[in-house]
C-alpha cells in the first residue's frame, strides 16, 4: 500500500491510485494493509471501489474481454458481463474489499434490464476477488465447463487444482442422481403402461 508520510488524513491507497500519484515523492511510504490497518489508516474510498479497480486495470480488463467475446456494461457501480453462460454481475463489497459474483442463467442474449428482472443468485463456489480481471478470469472458466458439461460427460471437465476437483466430483453427484431418477421414471411408464404394474412393489 502507498501512504503518505506527512498526510494528516490517514488513508492507504493501491499503486495507480490517482490520488496516490499527488503525493510528493519524498513524502511516500510503502507498507503492508495490516501496517495500516493497526495504524488507523483508512481505505481510500477511489482505490477500493468498483470504478477504481476498473480503472487500474482497464487495460487488461478491455483486452481479456476482447478475447473472450464478453460484453461488460458499469451501472450504478454494478458491473454487468454477458458471457456464455448467461448474465453475470459483480458487487462491490467494502466491508471485504472485493466482489461478490451472481450469475443469471439466461442462455439467449438479453438486456441488463432483462437480466435484471429475472434475478440473479449467488455463485456460491466463487470466491471474493478484489480485481475484476480475475473475475472475469472465474466466469470464462466456470462457462467452458458449462459448454463441457452441455457438449458431452462430466468425465471431460479438468481435475488438475482443488476447484476444478470439486467441480467434477459436484457434476459426478449430478450426473448420478439424474441417471437414477431417469431409471425411476423409465420403470414408473413401463408400470403404467402395461401389464407389468402388477409386480410393481410402490
Amino acid at each position: 500500500m502507498i501512504i503518505s508520510a506527512k498526510s494528516e488524513s490517514r488513508v492507504y491507497h493501491m499503486p495507480g491510485c490517482r490520488y496516490a500519484e499527488m503525493i510528493k515523492e519524498e513524502n511516500v511510504m510503502y507498507k503492508k494493509v495490516k501496517w495500516a490497518i493497526k495504524r488507523k489508516y483508512r481505505p481510500c474510498a477511489w482505490c477500493f471501489s468498483t470504478e477504481g479497480i476498473l480503472h487500474r486495470e482497464k487495460a487488461a480488463v478491455e483486452q481479456y474481454l476482447k478475447n473472450t467475446g464478453y460484453e461488460m456494461e458499469n451501472r450504478d457501480h454494478v458491473l454487468y458481463i454477458r458471457g456464455q453462460a448467461g448474465f453475470w454481475k459483480l458487487v462491490y463489497n467494502e466491508e471485504s474489499t472485493g466482489f461478490t459474483l451472481f450469475h443469471g442463467n439466461r442462455a439467449e442474449k438479453v438486456t441488463v434490464e432483462e437480466a435484471e428482472a429475472v434475478g440473479y443468485h449467488r455463485q456460491g463456489d466463487a470466491p471474493i476477488h478484489t480485481s475484476v480481471l480475475e473475475t472475469c478470469r472465474y466466469i470464462a472458466k466456470h462457462d467452458e465447463a458449462k459448454k463441457i458439461l452441455s457438449m458431452g460427460s462430466y468425465r471431460d471437465l479438468p481435475r488438475s487444482t482443488q476447484k476444478q476437483r470439486e467441480y467434477y466430483n459436484s457434476a459426478r453427484k449430478k450426473d448420478r442422481i439424474r441417471g437414477i431418477r431417469r431409471v425411476e421414471d423409465l420403470f414408473r411408464q413401463l408400470e403404467e403402461g402395461s401389464s407389468m404394474k402388477r409386480y410393481s412393489v410402490c
